[in-house]
């Protein structure tokens, strides 16, 4: 699964995507297209969150150099399957073609997604309670084999505060998300706007996926090692915090 950039570094983003990765790269580092969530991974310090520290966390104990290249999250797994990137964080590899020319880490996390609507409807607890209803789902994202059915009206939107903005405006009745994805943002919101549904839709581990290569394995293997120290030590559900989803 590839889960919003700013504008502000959509400019950067087209200039570097322009240039082969050696042109901007060291050819040992690894490059991570990560794909912007606010509150969870961001470029912007006020937006970052728990995957930033991660791996900050993750850099101080691996001698491997990597960089991370914060991407809206359909576009980092696009960037990623045309091989500009190294690696895809956070990535899954089912529905990738050519596993056997990927490498997957061990999960640092979970994501689960579910229907949120507004606090003043009833929490949906069915697809019969959509029908002839507007779903918000997010571009780029994938809920594994699931398919919405034909009487849902299903709207594509960018992210989440968009889906929230127009479910206020009454423009749709629902969307879908993922947690931990919203939990930050609704924790930052100063009442409460939507519940959700306790049916899950798609669950999946939180991974880093690679195009395998001599220097991927060498990642990743010590990758898999410092998420095994932080887990062992209780370092790793400190850093998590209300964002960790339990397995």
């Amino acid at each position: 699964m590839t889960r919003l950039t700013s504008n502000a570094f959509s400019l950067f983003f087209t200039l570097v995507m322009a240039l082969p990765a050696p042109a901007y790269a060291k050819q040992s580092e690894i490059l991570i297209a990560a794909g912007e969530m606010p509150h969870l991974m961001s470029a912007k310090p006020e937006y970052s969150g728990a995957y930033n520290v991660l791996m900050q966390q993750v850099e101080k104990e691996i001698k491997q150099k990597f960089k991370l290249f914060y991407l809206p999250p359909g576009r980092a797994g696009q960037e990623f399957e045309k091989q500009h990137f190294d690696c895809l964080m956070p990535g899954q590899m089912s529905g990738m073609k050519e596993k056997n020319k990927r490498i997957a880490s061990v999960s640092f996390n979970y994501a689960r997604a579910y229907i949120f609507n507004s606090v003043k409807q009833p929490a949906i607890s069915t697809f019969e309670a959509l029908h002839g209803k507007v779903l918000a789902t997010r571009r780029g994202f994938v809920y594994g084999n699931l398919e919405f059915d034909k009487e849902i009206n299903r709207l594509e939107v960018n992210h989440i505060q968009q889906s929230i903005d127009m479910l206020k405006k009454k423009r749709i009745d629902a969307f879908v998300a993922y947690e931990p994805d919203i939990i930050s943002i609704l924790k930052n919101m100063p009442e409460p706007v939507v519940h959700r549904s306790n049916m899950v839709l798609h669950q999946q581990p939180e991974k880093i996926v690679c195009h395998r290569s001599e220097k991927t394995k060498a990642f990743v293997k010590a990758f898999n090692r410092s998420i095994k120290d932080l887990t062992r030590s209780g370092k790793l559900k400190e850093i998590l915090g209300t964002e960790e989803i339990a397995r």
